[in-house]
């Protein structure tokens, strides 16, 4: 998800990306990714992403991209990941 955020100078920019259950060496279920960063500038581009790796089968499912700036949501994103099928898929 990429945003432009325009007359937000050093503002506190909040994110969270919602996983369906990836899992650690241990098995347990990870906390979902959040953090925060200042705004660069008046007039600045965000990336707010994640990398999908082996095995695939724990991140199948919703993932949810939020964004707050000052406490207001300002982007709400969810998409599902599925397994791709057919005769292109690498590996099938």
């Amino acid at each position: 998800m990429v945003v432009n955020i325009v007359g937000a100078k050093n503002m506190e920019l909040d994110f969270c990306i919602g996983h369906p259950g990836i899992r650690d060496d241990q098995g347990k279920i990870r906390r979902p990714f959040d953090g925060s960063v200042y705004v660069k500038s008046n007039d600045w581009d965000f990336y707010l992403g994640d990398t999908i790796w082996n095995p695939v089968e724990d991140k199948l499912g919703d993932w949810r991209m939020t964004l707050e700036l000052d406490g207001e949501l300002i982007a709400d994103k969810t998409f599902e990941l599925v397994r791709p099928t057919g005769p292109d898929v690498h590996g099938a």
